[in-house]
């Protein structure tokens, strides 16, 4: 089956039909996957069904994989994945108001994934391993995109502007304290 790369909105996100990542990607088909990236910046993998060697496997294929940076929520060891759950190593759910559970509630509003590095990532590649029945989505935004709909004049006066961006920052203004001030 040909690889297809069908667009999810008319500015960006792209859903990528055709490949199965439970099997090693030819130079050919990562091609396709690598321009449908660059162009809409989301891909959507639908019914994937990977252990974690081959979650690696692809995102060696963007280039060498950082090495992900452990905490205290970590459910497991394998030192080249980063889990986001919200219950511990014997599948219980965290317990309100516990460091744990304050740690991920950071997580909740809006985010990107390691922005406070001196060299952020190219991309964060989720899996999701389990799901709710309902519920639990994920939502995405373009800053290319926005910026690409601003006029001309917007564009120009944020032309040479930067973000800073600080890991506590979303979880200080929900009122979360674990971190110190420094």
């Amino acid at each position: 089956m040909a690889i297809e790369v069908r667009a999810l909105t008319p500015v960006f996100g792209a859903e990528i039909v055709g490949v199965d990542l439970s099997t090693p990607l030819d130079e050919a088909g990562f091609a396709v996957v690598k321009a449908a990236f660059e162009e809409h910046s989301v891909l959507l993998f639908r019914g994937q069904h990977i252990e974690d060697e081959a979650q690696v496997a692809f995102t060696g294929l963007f280039g060498p994989p950082e090495e992900p940076r452990k905490s205290f929520v970590d459910v497991h060891d394998k030192s080249d994945l980063l889990t986001v759950a919200n219950f511990d190593g014997e599948g219980n759910l965290y317990e309100t108001d516990t460091a744990e559970s304050n740690f991920r509630i950071g997580q909740r509003i809006w985010h990107t994934d390691g922005s406070f590095k001196a060299r952020p990532s190219i991309a964060s590649l989720l899996r999701a391993c389990i799901v709710p029945p309902e519920g639990g989505h994920t939502q995405f935004a373009s800053l290319r995109a926005a910026y690409n709909a601003l006029p001309a004049e917007k564009q120009r006066e944020y032309e040479n502007s930067i973000a800073v961006h600080h890991f506590a920052h979303s979880r200080r203004h929900m009122g979360i304290t674990f971190l110190s001030p420094e």
